[in-house]
């Protein structure tokens, strides 16, 4: 990605860099790693209503830390371009909330729970971008071309068969609920994206 590109997209890079340095500091401080990450169990009973953002910023371990930020950089800045700075903010911000609501609310009564990451609002990013440019070329592992909107599909996919069949504290059921606010508030803070993907998908003129 060109410099200039990253230039001009300031709120991404900065949570790229502050999710980083973050997850970074948090492996090496137990305290720290469970002060941030989110437990439904005392969410709800100590109103521990801060990670709903905080748990964004640390991840389980190095290979969901570079997943979810190799995902976030190929979309993230092109997309703050795209829809613009605060709007890309409020998506970011509202989607790590959003998406871990149901989280919450199913295993609100379990105090051994909790979950870490940012795959909520990572996805809500990559479905906004597809609503963008649902025809772009994306290399699955640097090597798998594959077209925006069927990259979607998979990405969806793999996450309802992690949600349902896969026991970690990646909160896999988060990527499912963040497709569907990343569409939802794309559609509310840049209603033109919708006129963009019908145009590209040949559905109008």
């Amino acid at each position: 990605m060109e410099s200039g590109v990253m230039q001009q997209s300031p709120v991404a890079l900065f949570i790229l860099v502050l999710t980083i340095v973050t997850s970074l500091i948090a492996w090496q401080y137990p305290d720290l790693f469970r002060f941030f990450a989110l437990s439904p169990w005392s969410l709800v009973r100590e109103r521990r209503y801060y990670t709903f953002l905080t748990s964004g910023l640390i991840h389980a371990d190095v290979g969901h830390l570079i997943f979810n930020m190799f995902s976030f950089y190929f979309f993230a800045f092109l997309l703050e371009q795209l829809m613009g700075h605060w709007q890309f903010f409020v998506l970011y911000a509202a989607s790590l909330v959003l998406s871990d609501i149901t989280t919450v609310v199913k295993h609100r009564d379990d105090p051994d729970y909790f979950c870490v990451g940012a795959s909520g609002a990572v996805t809500a990013v990559i479905f906004s971008f597809i609503l963008y440019a649902p025809k772009d070329t994306i290399l699955i592992f640097g090597v798998i071309p594959m077209p925006a909107w069927l990259f979607g599909i998979v990405f969806v996919a793999y996450s309802y068969y992690s949600a349902r069949f896969r026991q970690t504290r990646v909160n896999h059921a988060a990527h499912l609920w963040g497709a569907v606010s990343g569409l939802a508030l794309t559609l509310i803070l840049a209603p033109a994206a919708c006129k963009s993907f019908l145009q590209a998908m040949h559905l109008i003129s």
